[in-house]
């Protein structure tokens, strides 16, 4: 069995991230792994403006989970762009 690289995995999520909601999301948005799980806390705008993530990060997930959540959010930015 292939050795995951959870450092890659997460920053691939976080890169898809960035592609569809950006920088400032995708930067305040807690995403880490530990004991084989992935944390995810996407962060959000509040009507003040601010940006953050609120609470604790979710249930986690196995890496092969996150790689397809990522492969859906790249479709949403490629789906994005060809709306335009």
């Amino acid at each position: 069995m292939a050795k995951i690289d959870y450092k890659k995995v997460t920053n691939d999520y976080r890169e898809a991230l960035r592609a569809l909601y950006g920088d400032k999301i995708a930067n305040k948005s807690n995403i880490y792994y530990s004991g084989g799980w992935i944390y995810i806390n996407i962060a959000q705008k509040f009507p003040d403006g601010s940006i953050g993530a609120v609470g604790i990060a979710d249930n986690g997930r196995r890496a092969s989970k996150v790689i397809e959540m990522t492969q859906v959010l790249l479709n949403r930015v490629k789906a994005k762009k060809d709306k335009v």
